[in-house]
C-alpha cells in the first residue's frame, strides 16, 4: 500500500475535517469559545469526521453499489452504455480502488488514538479502536490478506508487510474485547458540548459497547459456515454475551442540509441536486430482479414501496399509501448483465428509503450506519447455528420475528416518519407494524418462522433484504460465506434466487484484486497470483 501517500493524504483530510468542522458544523462540534481558532483538542474534530466517512464509504461508495449488483440488489438500466466490468465480472486491477480509501479512514482514527491522551480526550481511544476494527474487516472481506501489523502506525515504514487474513480476524476480536473491557472501566464525560462531538451515539458509554459487541457477533458469524471454527466462535460469543447487543439503528447525522455541497450523500448521489435535478445515477443505477421479484412473490408490498420506486417514476407525490396490493404499481427489476429491455421507463429506481424528490427529510435526514434488524438476525443465526448460545442470545424465533418487525419499522420511519429519533430508537408505526403483522403470518417458507424447514435460510434472507440501501458489502459477504459448490450444483442460503443465474458467463467474483498502487509502491509485499476477481477466496469462504 502506498503509506506515504495515504499517510499524507490523510494528515491532510484531517486537517481539511478540522477546517469544515470549525466554520460548517459550530452546532454539531463547537467545543471552543471561537471556534475558528483552534485552541484547544483537535481529536473530536478527527474522530466526527472519520466517523462520517466511515458511512459514506459504506454508503455511497463503489463498495455498497458494486456489491450490492452481486448481491442482487442493483441493475443497470438499458438506456445506458457502461457498467460492463460489473456485468460480465471482467475488473482490472486500475478499477475499483477501495483499499486507499478505507485506510485513509483507518488512520484518521490512528490520529485519535495517538493524541487523545495528551489532548485530554483519553475516551475517544476506544470507539477509535472499534472503528478501526469495522475498516479492518471491510479490508479483508474485500481483499483477503491485508497490511495491519505494520499498517499506519507511522510514516517510517512505507512498504508494509501483508498480514495473513484469519490472524487479522483474530486480533480483531481481541482489540474488541479489549474495547470492551476499557470502556466498562472508564468514566465518560456527560456534558452535552463534549458528547454532541459523538455523530453516532452521544458519547452513550452502553451504546458504544453493544455496537462492538455486535460487530463482534458478525465477525465470528462470518465464519459460521468453515465447520472448523465453531468451538471458537461458540466460546467467544459466550465470553461477552452478557454485556448485549445493539438495541437501536445506529445512524448518523452531522447537520445535512438541502443546499449544495451539503445534501444527505445518498440522496445526491443516487437521487437529485440541492434544485431537484436528476441524477444520471438515479436514472442509471436500478434495483434486480432479484429484490424485486422476492418483494412480490412473498406479497411484501410495504417493503417494496420503501425500497423501490414504481418502474419509470422520476417522483410520485405523495409516496404511495399502504395498503395497496402489488398491482397497484408496476415495479420491474432488471436483470444483472441485461443489454436490452430495461429502459428507464421500465425498470424500477432505487426507492424512497433515501431517495424523495425535493423532500427535505429526504435531502437532510441521516445515514444508517448498522442496524438493530441485522444484531436480532445475528443472534437468531448464532442461536439457530450452535444452539447452546440460546440461553445467551434468547430464543431464535423471538429474534428472528423481532429483525423482520424492525426492519418494517425503519422502512417506515426512513419513508414516512423521518426523524432521526424515529430511525434510531425503532419507533413504532401503525402502517409499518400492521404491514408487518399481515407478512409474517403468510405460511411462505422464508417469512414464517413455522413455515421455514430451514431456519438458518430464512434468518439469511430476512438479513438480506434489510440491507438493501444500507450495506451492499455485508450482503455479498453472507452470499459468500454461506454459498456452496459441490457435486450437486450451487447450493445458497442468503439470497432467495442466485444472482449470476441471470449472467450466464461462469464463476462469479469471490473478492477483488488488489489495486495498481500496491503493486507500484509496494509490490514485494502484495500476494502475488490474483489476477481475476474470480481467484483465491476470503478465508471463511466454504469454497475457498
Amino acid at each position: 500500500m502506498n503509506f506515504l501517500n495515504n499517510k499524507l493524504f490523510g494528515i491532510l483530510t484531517s486537517l481539511l475535517l478540522i477546517i469544515f468542522a470549525a466554520t460548517s458544523c459550530k452546532k454539531f462540534l463547537d467545543v471552543n469559545t471561537d471556534p475558528n481558532n483552534l485552541t484547544s483538542s483537535k481529536v473530536p474534530y478527527i474522530m466526527t469526521g472519520a466517523l462520517s466517512n466511515t458511512v459514506r464509504i459504506q454508503i455511497t461508495s463503489n463498495v455498497h453499489v458494486v456489491a450490492g449488483t452481486w448481491s442482487g440488489f442493483y441493475g443497470h438500466s438499458t438506456s445506458y452504455t457502461g457498467g460492463g466490468n460489473e456485468k460480465t465480472y471482467v475488473v482490472t486491477n486500475t478499477q475499483f480502488d477501495w483499499m486507499t480509501t478505507i485506510y485513509d479512514n483507518i488512520y484518521d482514527y490512528q490520529k485519535v488514538i495517538e493524541r487523545a491522551d495528551a489532548e485530554g480526550v483519553g475516551f475517544w481511544k476506544d470507539p477509535a479502536v472499534i472503528m478501526q476494527c469495522y475498516d479492518y474487516a471491510r479490508l479483508v472481506d474485500i481483499y483477503g490478506d491485508v497490511p495491519f501489523t505494520d499498517a499506519v502506525h507511522d510514516l517510517s515504514n512505507l512498504t508494509p508487510k501483508y498480514d495473513k487474513q484469519e490472524d487479522i480476524y483474530d486480533s480483531l476480536i481481541i482489540r474488541l474485547d479489549n474495547a470492551m473491557a476499557s470502556m466498562q472501566a472508564a468514566s465518560w464525560p456527560t456534558a452535552s458540548d463534549v458528547t454532541r462531538q459523538d455523530i453516532l451515539f452521544g458519547l452513550n458509554k452502553t451504546d458504544w459497547i453493544h455496537f462492538a459487541n455486535t460487530l463482534k457477533l458478525r465477525l465470528l458469524l462470518h465464519q459460521d459456515f468453515m465447520g472448523t471454527r465453531d468451538a471458537y466462535i461458540v466460546s467467544n460469543v459466550q465470553s461477552t454475551a452478557n454485556l448485549g447487543y445493539l438495541d437501536k439503528n445506529v445512524v448518523i447525522q452531522p447537520g445535512y442540509a438541502a443546499t449544495s455541497g451539503k445534501l444527505n450523500p445518498y440522496y445526491s448521489l443516487y437521487g437529485f441536486d440541492e434544485s431537484n435535478t436528476v441524477t444520471t445515477n438515479f436514472r442509471y443505477r436500478k434495483m434486480n430482479k432479484v429484490i424485486i421479484d422476492w418483494l412480490k412473490i412473498t406479497h411484501d408490498d410495504y417493503r417494496l414501496q420503501g425500497l423501490a420506486w414504481p418502474q419509470g417514476t422520476i417522483v410520485t407525490s405523495p409516496l404511495p399509501t399502504w395498503p395497496s396490493t402489488a398491482s397497484s404499481y408496476t415495479y420491474k427489476g432488471v436483470p444483472m448483465g441485461a443489454g436490452s429491455g430495461a429502459s428507464n421507463s421500465t425498470s424500477s429506481a432505487m426507492g424512497p428509503f433515501y431517495i424523495q424528490r425535493g423532500v427535505t427529510s429526504s435531502q437532510t435526514g441521516p445515514l444508517v450506519l448498522f442496524t438493530l434488524a441485522e444484531s436480532k438476525f445475528l443472534q437468531a443465526e448464532a442461536a439457530v447455528k450452535y444452539p447452546a448460545l440460546a440461553t445467551d442470545l434468547g430464543d431464535p424465533a423471538t429474534n428472528y420475528n423481532d429483525g423482520v418487525h424492525a426492519h418494517f419499522r425503519l422502512v417506515g420511519n426512513m419513508c414516512y416518519e423521518v426523524g432521526a429519533g424515529n430511525i434510531i430508537n425503532n419507533a413504532g408505526n401503525t402502517q409499518a407494524d400492521a404491514a408487518y403483522s399481515a407478512y409474517i403470518a403468510q405460511p411462505i417458507a422464508n417469512v414464517n418462522w413455522a413455515a421455514s424447514s430451514d431456519k438458518l435460510r430464512a434468518i439469511l434472507i430476512q438479513k438480506w433484504v434489510s440491507f438493501v440501501h444500507i450495506n451492499g458489502l455485508e450482503a455479498w459477504t453472507d452470499y459468500r460465506k454461506s454459498s456452496v459448490t459441490n457435486e450437486n450444483g450451487h447450493t445458497f442460503y442468503s439470497v432467495p434466487l442466485d444472482p449470476r443465474s441471470q449472467v450466464g458467463i461462469g464463476n462469479e467474483p469471490v473478492r477483488m484484486i488488489y489495486p495498481q498502487i500496491e503493486f507500484t509502491t509496494n509490490g514485494n509485499n502484495v500476494p502475488k497470483g490474483i489476477d481475476h476477481i474470480q481467484d483465491s477466496p476470503i478465508f471463511w469462504d466454504v469454497n475457498n
